[in-house]
């Protein structure tokens, strides 16, 4: 007697959602699947974590698709994906591949479009920039920075991470004065009254001048509007860019590219295909809500086809924790509801930066780890 085909499952990125995803898959339907994942480069990045490398700390350890495929009986291929044929149920990639899939998870992430172009654009993955602008602080080079947070789809809590991180290694010397220019009413609003003010504290105990509720814009390369008589005038601007879903040919996309999904992660008009992550229309871009997706996901595909309507998906639990220097701050928040959470003790276990079911377990086993700011004491620092 032969043994059943295996279901085809094709995961479409290399980011966390889909690490997840394929961890997930593994967990909850073993050999029953046969899966693929597809992407523009092998390496696999905990870039959340990169925040940190400028001040000698960050991730440990480097992890490889293709290794991580073979350990899980799957198959990794390095291409970018330049359409995906719903009635074919086929993927198209940038190498002339055809996948062919029988369920599809979609995890491509965003791309970043600089928003005030005149400044220098935040990029968590390449903070190398923001390492100069702290060193020309500490050598008394530089006296005031902005750190700003632009309109549109973006997440802001890496900004207030550098923002704090320079504060704590500038400290008081030469009168440096910076800012956090931002849209929020108050610091990373999203996770509610508690985490907020507690944040604001941070902030105002660091001497960083909280400018909220603010969509500015360029005077001049050193100058901001900011609603006041007179612009803001700093040595630099380091803004966040705007994030931009990733308009794949073949997938519905709302007018900026994200892709439109329902609470089950399901993609809005087609049979069989999911999506997770930053490039969904889901308004929260975090790492953890990208595993929370890519765990439902994988839930209903082990389900089979044949299962009839999934349980009603669990609330989304929104976790952060915010690299300040001295004690990370941990952040939690339920999303949709009135609860808000800050402590500087863990709010979870493991105390990990990014918060996945198997992500966390996963990485620790490979040695890959993160250095919290908080391990050394602010004179051994580098």
């Amino acid at each position: 007697m032969n043994a059943p085909q295996r279901r085809r499952v094709v995961v479409v990125g290399g980011g966390i959602a889909a690490l997840e995803a394929v961890l997930a898959l593994h967990d909850v339907a073993g050999d029953r699947l046969s899966v693929t994942v597809i992407a523009p480069d092998d390496e696999f990045s905990l870039w959340p974590l990169a925040v940190a490398s400028p001040f000698g700390l960050g991730p440990a350890g480097e992890l490889r698709w293709t290794d991580v495929m073979a350990e899980h009986d799957g198959r990794f291929v390095q291409t970018a994906v330049t359409k995906v044929d719903p009635r074919r149920r086929a993927v198209l990639g940038q190498s002339g591949d055809e996948i062919p899939y029988d369920q599809l998870v979609l995890a491509p992430g965003t791309h970043a479009v600089p928003a005030l172009p005149s400044s220098i654009t935040l990029d968590a993955r390449r903070p190398s920039t923001v390492a100069a602008v702290a060193k020309a602080l500490e050598l008394g080079w530089s006296r005031a920075v902005a750190f700003v947070v632009p309109g549109g789809c973006t997440w802001p809590l890496p900004l207030y991470e550098f923002a704090l991180l320079i504060a704590d290694r500038v400290g008081e010397r030469y009168g440096v004065a910076l800012h956090v220019v931002t849209p929020e009413p108050t610091p990373l609003a999203v996770f509610g009254e508690e985490a907020s003010a507690a944040l604001l504290l941070q902030l105002e105990d660091r001497g960083i001048i909280f400018h909220g509720g603010v969509t500015t814009r360029l005077v001049d390369w050193h100058a901001l509007e900011i609603g006041a008589p007179m612009p803001l005038r700093v040595d630099h601007i380091i803004a966040l860019p705007t994030m931009h879903g990733p308009g794949l040919a073949g997938i519905p996309a709302d007018p900026d590219g994200f892709i439109p999904i329902d609470r089950w992660c399901r993609v809005m008009g087609l049979d069989g295909v999911w999506a997770a992550g930053d490039g969904t229309d889901q308004p929260i871009k975090q790492g953890g809500i990208a595993c929370q997706q890519a765990d439902a996901i994988a839930a209903q595909i082990a389900a089979g086809p044949n299962a009839g309507e999934p349980a009603e998906p669990p609330d989304l639990v929104l976790r952060a924790r915010l690299l300040t220097g001295s004690s990370d701050l941990y952040l939690r928040h339920t999303v949709g509801s009135d609860d808000s959470e800050a402590s500087f003790e863990p709010l979870w276990s493991p105390p990990a930066k990014v918060v996945g079911r198997h992500l966390v377990p996963y990485l620790e086993r490979k040695g890959i780890s993160d250095r919290g700011t908080a391990a050394l004491p602010r004179e051994a620092r580098p």
